[in-house]
Order: C-alpha cells, then structure tokens, then sequence
C-alpha cells in the first residue's frame, strides 16, 4: 500500500486473434489504503506576513510508532496535492509548500511537494485521503473565529496543533 508500480501489457491479441506488435507500459500506478488516525495535519501557514503568501505550507506529523508509507494519498478541498512515493517515518514531521523553494529557504528545511492552488486567507477545509476516498484527517480553519489565534492572519505565526494524540 503507498508504493507505486508500473504495468506492462504484451502479447495482447486483438478482437480477430492477431498479435499485438507493440508492448504498452503505464507507470505511476498507486493504491493506498491506509485507515488509520496517525497522520494528522500538524501546521499551517496560510497568511504569512510576506504578502503574496510565499511561504504558505501545510505540516503533516505521523503521530503513530510505526512508518507510513504515504503514496497516493492526497489532500481535497482547499489545496490539491497527491503524496508520491514516500516513507513516513514514525514520529516525523514534512511539509508541503505553495512555494517550496522560498518556503525551504525561509524555514531552513526541505519541502516534500508543492500543493497546488492556495490556502484561503479567510479560512477554508483541508482533507488528506487514501486511495478509497476515506478522509484520514480533516481541519478547518477560520478567520478569527472557533478560536483560532488572530496572529497567523498576516502577522507571521503559523497555525500549531496542540496535541498530536489528541488532535486539538
């Protein structure tokens, strides 16, 4: 599950019996059906202080004792990303960026993909999903409201998730 294989064809007849001369091969092939409640969305930067939100990025921690392998999952609803193929390692933070070659420069640590679209800076939803559709976690994040702290609207601090375990 997460990993990503290719599939060649040959062989193959046609609806007459005759042999097919051209092999075809589809690679990127990925299913993952990862369930569990490990991965959380840790941070998120959705309206840094650099104005054109250049350093906007999503922080996922697998709170879980085991590694992850995070291929095909992929993030709906506000931003679209697809993980490719890749190791979670238990106990472990990354990072995915509007921007990752700011983001990595101005936080001093590597992107794992860029996320395409862009986080509202009046707050939206964000869900990571497996392969099946099923929503491994969610957040929805709001423009000063539900508590959120007013700072991280433009003011240069970041939304942090309190607990890992407890998802708050």
């Amino acid at each position: 599950s997460g990993m990503y294989y290719s599939l060649a064809v040959s062989k193959v007849k046609d609806a007459a019996g005759t042999p097919m001369s051209m092999a075809d091969t589809t690679s990127g092939l990925v299913y993952n059906t990862y369930s569990g409640s490990d991965i959380v969305i840790s941070e998120i930067l959705y309206n840094d202080s650099s104005g054109p939100d250049a350093f906007e990025f999503l922080e996922f921690y697998n709170a879980g004792s085991a590694d992850i392998e995070v291929g095909g999952l992929y993030l709906t609803q506000g931003v679209t990303y697809t993980f490719q193929e890749y190791t979670f390692k238990a106990g472990s933070a990354v990072f995915i960026a509007k921007n990752p070659d700011s983001t990595s420069k101005a936080f001093n640590a590597t992107a794992l993909g860029k996320f395409g679209g862009g986080l509202s800076n009046s707050g939206e939803d964000i869900e990571i999903r497996n392969s099946m559709g099923d929503v491994l976690d969610f957040l929805d994040f709001e423009d000063n409201t539900l508590g959120w702290d007013a700072r991280a609207d433009g003011k240069g601090p970041s939304l942090q998730l309190k607990s890992y375990k407890l998802n708050t």
